[in-house]
């Protein structure tokens, strides 16, 4: 029998990797503050760059309530880092919290909130997606999930990155979280701050020179911050 997986969170991340999870036969439960009535009535829809997935209702099952889903074997946490979520009512001394937020510490975070689980992985999700409607995610480019202990078993993280793999999900998996966590901010904090900032795509911001440079100096800081930081 396979892991029973809990996704806290139905947004680009959690619809993604949990749609992929669920087209492979896994057990899923997604626990949602929006979109419930349209995930009970018309199920979930993927646009992805790597075939698109409709999940009908009846393939998965939706709470409001987390004290009304099942202890689950994993809980993959993919809420933003600033959305304070306790999810102990989910948590068994078996359970492996999978933290795909993005951020330094957020492992610990989500552990101090959140006592009890047998081991605590990140999850970093190399990812271009994003929600475009309730209960519709569309995917553009990329995947690959990076799968890091935080404590806990090195085989927690490597039997998640199994199942993602069955999934048709890119995986690494690693014993240094440190390491991962900054080489992905290594390009959040420059493209997602400048993008935001400026009002451009990806795309637009890296065509130009003078926006190559912006995020080439930022990445810089990034490098300083994590020497900084040893």
């Amino acid at each position: 029998m396979g892991r029973r997986y809990v996704v806290v969170g139905c947004g680009a991340v959690g619809g993604l990797y949990g749609a992929r999870l669920i087209a492979a036969g896994h057990d899923v439960t997604f626990v949602v503050r929006s979109d419930a009535e349209e995930l009970r009535t018309h199920g979930l829809q993927v646009d992805s760059v790597d075939g698109d997935i409709h999940l009908s209702p009846d393939s998965f099952a939706v709470t409001t309530a987390m004290e009304h889903a099942v202890v689950a074997d994993v809980v993959i946490l993919a809420v933003k880092a600033t959305s304070e979520v306790d999810v102990r009512p989910l948590l068994g001394p078996a359970t492996t919290l999978a933290v795909f937020q993005t951020g330094l510490g957020v492992e610990a975070a989500a552990e101090r909130r959140s006592p009890g689980a047998g081991a605590v992985v990140g999850g970093l999700c190399f990812v271009c997606a994003s929600k475009v409607g309730a209960a519709h995610v569309r995917h553009e480019d990329y995947g690959l999930v990076t799968l890091a202990l935080y404590r806990g078993d090195l085989r927690a993280a490597e039997a998640i990155g199994d199942d993602l793999r069955g999934a048709k999900v890119a995986v690494d998996v690693t014993p240094d979280l440190t390491s991962a966590r900054w080489r992905k901010l290594l390009w959040n904090v420059p493209v997602s701050g400048l993008t935001a900032l400026l009002g451009v795509g990806t795309d637009e911001l890296l065509a130009r020179a003078s926006g190559r440079a912006l995020v080439v100096s930022i990445m810089e800081e990034v490098v300083a911050g994590a020497q900084a930081c040893g």
